[in-house]
């Protein structure tokens, strides 16, 4: 048996061997996003095959698509919209006033951040990918806008998230690990992470 150090704040956080069997786990995964983007493309109304396209192109043919899809899930969203509730804090003790007091304010407080930071947007949008493709994505983030809302929630496209394949729970409670990438522009980068600047400096000049 071996003790294990107790890491300290420089050390918390993967190192090579985690990170790399993360990537290894991700590499070994099925290609779902190909059936999700087909399954998109139905719902926009791209249903024919290339091959079949091209012989529709030889024979003079419109492409004629009657898109089924689209209305059944617009359907299913309008039906989310019309439903949709605000969420709200409620005292865990009915009869304790100050608990009651301090509820209601957190509601208000909640209600506005939802409403200037766009959460029934964010929540649509996010539910929109659920119903065509299976699976969606949000993010509640601090806004950079100093005079703008404090936060704000969008929705986050598909191919940024990468999750671990053997959860099991809906909402990922399971997960070992969810991981997110996405392209950024090096100013910006350097503005997200300024302890890391040489770095991103190093790694677009092929570390030289």
């Amino acid at each position: 048996m071996q003790d294990t150090p107790t890491k300290t704040k420089k050390q918390q956080g993967l190192n090579t061997e985690q990170l790399l069997c993360i990537m290894g786990d991700i590499h070994g995964q099925p290609n779902w996003r190909r059936m999700a983007n087909r399954a998109w493309a139905y719902y926009d109304g791209d249903q024919l095959e290339p091959s079949v396209k091209s012989a529709l192109v030889e024979r003079g043919q419109p492409a004629t698509v009657h898109n089924l899809i689209a209305p059944t899930i617009d359907g299913v969203l309008g039906m989310e919209a019309k439903s949709r509730t605000d969420l709200i804090a409620v005292a865990d003790d009915a009869k304790d006033d100050e608990a009651e007091l301090l509820a209601e304010a957190i509601n208000t407080e909640f209600a506005d951040a939802c409403r200037l930071g766009g959460m029934d947007r964010a929540c649509a949008d996010s539910y929109k990918s659920q119903i065509a493709v299976g699976i969606g994505w949000g993010e509640v983030r601090r806004s950079l806008d100093p005079f703008g809302p404090r936060y704000k929630m969008s929705a986050i496209h598909r191919d940024e998230i990468d999750f671990d394949w053997h959860t099991r729970e809906p909402d990922l409670s399971d997960c070992r690990w969810v991981r997110r990438r996405r392209w950024l522009d090096l100013d910006e980068a350097k503005t997200m992470f300024p302890d890391q600047v040489e770095v991103l400096n190093y790694s677009i000049n092929d570390w030289s």
